[in-house]
This record gives C-alpha cells, structure tokens and sequence, in this order.
C-alpha cells in the first residue's frame, strides 16, 4: 500500500512537470545524425537541445521493456521480498521469437532479479514472468502497458507485447517515450537498476549462479564504444527493426537524456553497418552538447534591465526596471549574457509603457520582458518599478495646463478671442476718433457762434 502511494505521488508530479514550457536551446550540428528519430534534452532546465522527427511512429523494439519494468515496480510493494515463479509458458511462448535468457519452468526468483534481468540484459522471457505474475497473462499484461501510456499523456504508442520482439503493430515515438522515462525514472529502483553493468543472481533451490552483463556497450570499458558519462536506460536490436537507445549522461555537473529510434543496420547499398549507429549517434551528441553549450543566467533580479519615463514627478523623470526573477538557461557557451540587445542571437523582447504617471509604487509591475534565442523562447519574466517615485501637484497643474494650452480647441478659442479683442479694440478706436471728432467740430461750431453774436 506504501509503495503503490508513493508511486501515485510520482505521477501526480511527473504530470505536474510535463506541463511546463521546454525551453529550447538549438545550435546545429557538425555531424550527421544516424537514427531516424532523435530527442537530446538537458535535464537540468529542462531543455531541448536537439530533435529529429520527435513525433515520427518508429518500433517500439526493447522500449516495452521500460513500460513493464514501470508497471512492475507501480504493483510490487517490496521487489526483495516478492517471489514470482517461472511458468512453461514463459520459456515457451512463441511470442518470445526465440530469443530467451535460459531460465526454466519452476525457478523461483525474486522481482529484482526479473527487473535486473530485463533492463540490464534485455531477458525476453522474463519480461512474461513478471506479465503472468502481475496480471495472470501476457495479454492481460499488455493491455495495463496500453492504459499506462495513455495515462501518461501518449498519444502516437501502441503495445502488443510485452518485451518488443518484432511486431508490426506496435510502435511509439520520441516525444512519448520521453513522458514515459521521465516517469519511470521518478519510481523507487527503477534508474539504480538500469544503470547497473552487471548483477548476480546467486545460487538457491537447486538453481543455479546467474551472472547478468549490461547489453549497453558504451558502459563497459572493455569496449570500442566506452563514454564513461553514460547511465542506463535501455538499449534494444532488432534485426528487421533497427536498434533504439534510451540513455542518461552526466559530464562536470551537467546533465543529459538521450532517446534515439531506428538507428540503421545497413548502409544505403544494404550492406551490414560495422558499428553500432545508436551508440555512435550518442557519443556524438552528447561530446556535442557537453562541448558547446553552458548553463548561464541571463537576467538578474538584482540588476535593473531598463528605464520608463515617468510624468508629474520631483525625484526623478525616469524609474528603472528590475526583472522580478532571475532566468537561467542553457546556451552557447560563446554567447556574452552580460549585454542586453547584443548584435549576437540572444534577443530581448520588452513590452512596456512609453511612460508612467505618477505615483510609482516600489515593486509596482511595469510590464514583461521576453528573451529569446534563435527565435526560441528562454523565458519571460515580469519587469517591476525599482524604486517609488511621488507625485508633484504643482508640476501636474503645470502639465495640466501645457496639456490644455497644447490642444487645438484651445488655440482656436484663443485666435477667436485675440480676433474679437482686435476687432473690440479697433472698434473703440474709431468710436473714440468719430467722438473726438464730432466735439472738436461742435467745439468750432459754438465758438463761430459766439463770435458772430458779437
């Protein structure tokens, strides 16, 4: 009951997680990607570093295996103390093609020895033990993994078996089994074990030692493909289908997830491939990414990002804009996140108000900036008013009064008046001279009168 809470507790955040933006940081490559699907994804920002055909169907192969490892995990409350018993069917069933580990009928194992046995050395058979133990059948089985996909938000996935032994009608994608590993990964045991080079079933009940070797090459340092950053998940071959390769790496503190699908076995002539492309498309993608790329904060919220012009203030005409979180994300490592609208790819995209009035509040939201890199969006942040600025009544009034003197209603009611005193004014004039005039006349007048009296 504890473990299947916990493991519902993984779920409810594994969704939780998938909802976030990716965050996408390309640059591209010097080589050639192999595979025909391809997903590279840094985990620590969560970051997209490289995809090829992510949506493509592509064979499932050895991928079951991840989905019956999660299951068995999900329904086992205790995977040491859990016995499953190996059925005829198991070592039998056609289903197999062929391809078994070499336990027998009646052997009796614990579910780490079965979850070792597949997601180490990719044991088919045991694959239907823990089917059969868990839901009575491999078919009943396979419809648990179906209803485990959906549940996890897949939508391009489909299962007919539960260890990927050739079958047209399965098939998954990149973008899926990224949801489903990153599940997975989120479950007690499930990455400890897939990271393991080799385990040891000991011997007990008259079965005897069993030793099993990692089928990851680039794990061993025995072989040509050795990359000592790599861990896990699965690897998987098929004859007709190609090979898929899930895997972790991690190289001076950063970290990787790598899902390649249907890497080639044979040359565009149909001759057999003499190295493993899934391998080689992995030491290459993530020498690549380990080489080129570095973790670097591109804002700061203690570093003010630009000014806003603010009206009807003594303090100051301006206030500045702080982001109100920092945001850091993986780029080039070439590129100078210390310059804001750099002739280089890193953009930033600010939406903001040409001005403010009066008051501004300390902290006071001020808009949004975007940064982008190569038109992929690294995050957006919220631009706060980094300091309070007061209103002054006696530069609004001012304002106030420029603002009216500005309009044009006002300056045609003052060419209409200026015209109207001119025209009053001009009027008074010629009242004043027609008046000045008619007593200088009437003055004349009685003055003649008076002389002709005498």
């Amino acid at each position: 009951m504890i473990k299947k809470t916990i493991c519902a507790i993984a779920a409810i955040l594994f969704l939780c997680s998938v909802c976030l933006p990716v965050i996408a940081a390309e640059k591209e490559t010097d080589f050639d990607v192999m595979s025909e699907s391809a997903l590279l994804i840094n985990t620590d920002t969560d970051t997209v570093m490289y995809e090829k055909n992510i949506d493509k169907k592509q064979p499932t192969i050895a991928f079951n295996k991840i989905v019956t490892a999660a299951i068995a995990i999900e329904e086992t409350d205790d995977i040491d103390m859990t016995v499953l018993t190996v059925s005829k069917n198991a070592v039998t069933s056609a289903s197999l093609g062929g391809y078994g580990s070499g336990i027998e009928e009646g052997e009796r194992f614990t579910m780490r020895d079965m979850l070792s046995s597949i997601l180490i050395s990719s044991a088919n058979d045991c694959c239907i033990v823990i089917a059969e133990h868990i839901a009575s059948s491999e078919e009943a089985f396979v419809e648990k993994m179906n209803d485990f996909a959906k549940r996890l938000g897949c939508t391009d996935t489909n299962f007919t078996d539960v260890h990927g032994v050739d079958d047209e009608g399965q098939f998954t994608t990149c973008s899926d089994m990224r949801k489903i590993i990153e599940y997975a990964r989120t479950l007690p045991n499930f990455y400890d074990i897939s990271c393991q080079t080799s385990y040891e079933i000991p011997a007990a009940d008259n079965q005897k030692e069993r030793k099993i070797k990692t089928n990851i090459s680039m794990m061993l340092k025995s072989t040509d493909y050795s990359y000592s950053p790599v861990r896990g998940i699965k690897y998987g071959y098929s004859p007709s289908k190609g090979r898929n390769f899930a895997s972790t790496a991690t190289r001076s503190g950063y970290n990787y997830m790598l899902i390649t699908m249907n890497g080639p076995i044979k040359d565009e002539n149909g001759e057999r491939l003499e190295d493993n492309s899934a391998f080689l498309d992995a030491k290459n993608l993530y020498t690549w990414a380990f080489d080129n790329f570095r973790i670097k904060q591109i804002l700061s919220e203690t570093v003010p990002i630009t000014e806003v012009e603010v009206k009807y203030s003594l303090d100051a005409n301006k206030v500045q804009a702080v982001p109100e979180a920092s945001i850091t994300a993986i780029v080039p490592k070439n590129i100078n996140t210390n310059e804001i609208n750099q002739s280089g790819d890193l953009e930033y995209v600010f939406d903001l108000p040409e001005s403010l009035t009066a008051p501004v509040k300390k902290g006071q939201v001020l808009g949004t900036l975007t940064v982008k890199y190569r038109d992929r969006t690294l995050g957006e942040v919220s631009l706060l008013a980094g300091q309070s600025l007061n209103k002054s009544e006696y530069i609004y009034v001012l304002e106030v009064i420029r603002g009216i003197v500005s309009q044009t209603w006002f300056k045609i009611a003052a060419i209409v008046i200026a015209g109207l005193i001119v025209i009053y004014i001009t009027i008074a004039i010629i009242s004043n001279f027609i008046r000045t005039s008619r007593n200088k006349l009437r003055r004349e007048q009685e003055e003649q009168n008076r002389r002709n009296k005498k």
